[in-house]
């Protein structure tokens, strides 16, 4: 053979860079003559299904018309051979190969798969939702006839995950050719396949009900075990990466500074069943989370009422750690964490949230209205609520203005706002204006010596209460922290059980968002007035306007995506392999939250009985 020559289109070589395939340079290569030899097989006899028959020193008749040899050449550089285009004896051999002016088409006859090595390639790929009638519609198309013998093709496709492939092969059976509705990673994964799973996690959502969605569509999605794979080993990864180089950036300015912080802890379920306690910590002035600490039941000996408290040591713990020095702390009235900051953390100042406060003094007096001798009481508890506010407002953070002002209480309700002895730290009388006594009144006054009265003055006076006004004088709430308790159910349902590392990814992905988001600005319309929405409050019984802020932009994800991407196409492992914990995780303390390890299921089927 004199030689070969071809063009190497770097297109047809999807192990290169998409960059690079899409430069499409023409590239010419020689080859010496000795390098390709000629392999020629044949059948020795016409009849091989008797050995008798043959004969091993009976050449073929080469013009025996029968005679049907296999040829094949082969090349020492096989590899780079098969790299090039095909070139017919009607083109010329190195000039660039042209389309058939007759058809434009995208489509080859060989397997033409996108391959991403670098996470960057994705990102900003946009996705689209596409039906087979309309892929169907669009090969009818562009996919042209068969170049051999003039036929159409035949084309099928083959569900993968949220992929799809394409295969169309000639009627004749001489060409065939497959093209994927997806970007492949290493190892074969569908690029659609791991940002769906990625996706679903960072967004808050349920595998089995995005899983429903996509049967009601009919559509694809990856199956469950594998998206807990590409969770458990790329997406909780880079949301732990995310929230540990977030909370860096706001510590490191925080360094050998005093800082005032509020906390509070979240459980993972109403009541004494919680299996997981959320204790974050923020700072009080620039409302930055600093930490969030998860606890599990198994590292308070399975008692959930013990878990707050033990976030709470292990949240201070940390600070002081990175050298953040708190002087003040913000918590609720819990009990435990009172007594353990008055022993063992007497240099940092407690307040208590002051609408928990309140909230609990208005229950006290709602409770005390439910019997039918002091009905009316339930209409003075929104009053008395809002007045235990102004006292920690208006006190100037000392303890004895509050309580003098406090006490006034007692008489305002039966219609006294002037009284004879006060407490030496302020006026004994009220500070509103003179009540007209034509004014109409909205609830009854509360006669002396009454049940009604007596309550009251029980519930005001009472000497936890008094004990505790030290602790309200500073006027502090936690107000940020319980919304985005409330937001964590956006991640983190309370109705759905989680595994620790989720769970803790879950609660990392509300904070990332609350973190991102809280400091954008307020909605406006087209003459620059701040736009507002009306809000029924169930408590107030009243509506309420609130501003509107501007829809969250999310533009942190791309970068979380692009970190688990990276993960994934750097990973020496396959999605297969075995699990290993943490340190971290309270697993390794005990399998299950159950206090004895599970019999076998056959041995709990044969004892159990069902009431029915």
């Amino acid at each position: 053979m004199a030689g070969s020559s071809g063009i190497d289109r770097a297109s047809s070589d999807p192990s290169l860079p998409r960059d690079t395939q899409q430069e499409k340079q023409a590239v010419v290569h020689t080859f010496k003559p000795g390098d390709v030899s000629i392999n020629i097989s044949y059948d020795e006899a016409s009849d091989r299904s008797d050995p008798d028959l043959s004969d091993d020193n009976e050449l073929p008749d080469p013009n025996d018309e029968t005679w049907n040899p296999e040829m094949s050449l082969e090349h020492i550089h096989d590899t780079q051979v098969r790299k090039l285009a095909i070139i017919t004896g009607e083109e010329e051999v190195l000039d660039i190969i042209e389309e058939d002016e007759g058809v434009t088409s995208a489509f080859t006859t060989d397997t033409a798969f996108t391959r991403i090595t670098n996470a960057e390639e994705m990102k900003g790929e946009r996705a689209f939702t596409g039906y087979e009638c309309c892929l169907a519609d669009l090969v009818q198309m562009l996919l042209p006839a068969c170049t051999q013998c003039k036929k159409s093709y035949e084309v099928d496709f083959e569900k993968s995950g949220t992929g799809v492939y394409m295969k169309w092969t000639c009627q004749a059976g001489h060409i065939t050719g497959k093209w994927c509705s997806q970007p492949k990673l290493n190892r074969g994964m569908l690029a659609g396949d791991f940002l769906w799973s990625t996706s679903l996690l960072y967004s808050g959502n349920s595998y089995r009900k995005v899983r429903l969605m996509a049967e009601f569509m009919n559509a694809g999605y990856v199956s469950e075990r594998t998206h807990y794979s590409i969770q458990r080993d790329y997406a909780i990864p880079s949301v732990e990466d995310f929230f540990i180089k977030m909370q860096d950036d706001i510590l490191n300015t925080l360094h050998n500074k005093e800082v005032i912080v509020s906390g509070d802890g979240r459980m993972d379920s109403p009541g004494h069943s919680a299996q997981y306690c959320t204790y974050i910590i923020m700072d009080y002035e620039t409302e930055d989370i600093l930490t969030a600490i998860i606890i599990d039941k198994r590292e308070t000996d399975l008692k959930s009422v013990n878990m707050e408290k033990a976030g709470l040591i292990k949240a201070l713990a940390f600070l002081k750690q990175r050298g953040v020095k708190v002087k003040e702390i913000i918590t609720d009235a819990h009990v435990a964490i009172a007594a353990f900051l008055r022993k063992n953390e007497k240099e940092i100042k407690h307040s208590w949230d002051i609408w928990h406060g309140a909230k609990n003094i208005g229950k006290k007096v709602i409770a005390a209205g439910q019997t039918a001798a002091c009905k009316e009481l339930i209409l003075w508890s929104k009053d008395i609520g809002n007045h235990f506010w102004d006292c920690a407002k208006t006190c100037s953070n000392d303890p004895r203005k509050f309580l003098a002002k406090w006490r006034g209480v007692v008489h305002h309700v039966q219609n006294e706002h002037e009284w004879l002895f006060g407490d030496g730290c302020g006026e004994a009388k009220c500070d509103h204006a003179p009540i007209p006594p034509e004014e109409a009144r909205s609830k009854p006054w509360l006669q002396p010596r009454t049940k009604a009265y007596k309550a009251i003055k029980e519930i005001v006076l009472s000497t936890r209460l008094i004990n505790s006004i030290p602790h309200f004088v500073n006027y502090r709430h936690t107000g940020n922290i319980e919304s985005i308790n409330s937001h964590i159910l956006m991640y983190c349902m309370k109705r759905y059980a989680y595994t620790p590392p989720a769970y803790r990814a879950r609660n990392y992905l509300a904070l990332i968002d609350y973190q991102m988001h809280k400091d954008r600005p307020l909605a406006t319309n087209k003459f620059g007035t701040v736009r507002y929405r009306r809000r029924w409050s169930k408590y107030a019984k009243s509506w309420g306007a609130v501003p509107i802020k501007t829809l969250k932009p999310y533009t942190y994800i791309p970068d979380i995506q692009m970190k688990a991407l990276a993960l994934c196409l750097n990973a020496e492992k396959a999605l297969s392999a075995g699990m290993t914990l943490k340190d971290w995780d309270p697993r390794n303390i005990a399998p299950t939250t159950a206090p004895f390890p599970p019999p076998p299921t056959t041995q709990i089927v044969e004892t159990q009985q069902s009431r029915l």
